[in-house]
């Protein structure tokens, strides 16, 4: 099936995936991003795609977020995270850094509009991380996310 959608930009593309809403299990994705049009645009994109997007808006949001989840529910608050890297506060590489130090095992992907080759070298050094350079295009964002979540969901481990 060949869904339309509009990108960030404003452009419209035929896209050639469905929405992932057949699942059992909804996956879900933490967004951590401070740019209120991008973070609702990523929400509504992924959330079409089937997946449960529980947005913050920076990352000390994120981490409250995951360590008031895990005590309540003990099990991790999402499938996969999303972060931008400049949000007030905490820098969402070094959030990444600090998770991967701790064990978070479960797949990121990494957003941001100021990607150097130093932060692409880090990024590529880690397990289960992706980076996608803003302006990104929404189908890229969902493809890493849907491989990133694939292997969680089907039970395997990270």
């Amino acid at each position: 099936m060949v869904i339309e959608r509009t990108r960030l930009d404003g452009a419209t593309r035929a896209v050639g995936f469905e929405p992932a809403r057949s699942s059992a299990h909804r996956a879900r994705v933490l967004l951590a991003e401070d740019d209120d049009d991008v973070r609702d645009a990523i929400s509504s994109w992924l959330d079409l795609f089937g997946y449960e997007v529980i947005p913050v808006t920076t990352g000390a949001e994120l981490l409250e977020r995951m360590g008031s989840w895990l005590l309540e529910n003990g099990e991790p608050p999402c499938d996969a995270i999303v972060t931008d890297v400049r949000m007030p506060g905490f820098n969402g590489l070094n959030i990444v850094e600090g998770l991967r130090d701790s064990g978070w095992t479960r797949p990121i992907v990494v957003i941001s509009a100021f990607g150097d080759d130093a932060m692409r070298a880090r990024i590529q050094g880690m397990d289960h991380v992706q980076f996608l350079a803003k302006p990104f295009d929404p189908d890229s964002l969902v493809a890493a996310v849907s491989a990133s979540t694939s292997e969680v969901l089907r039970g395997g481990s990270l």
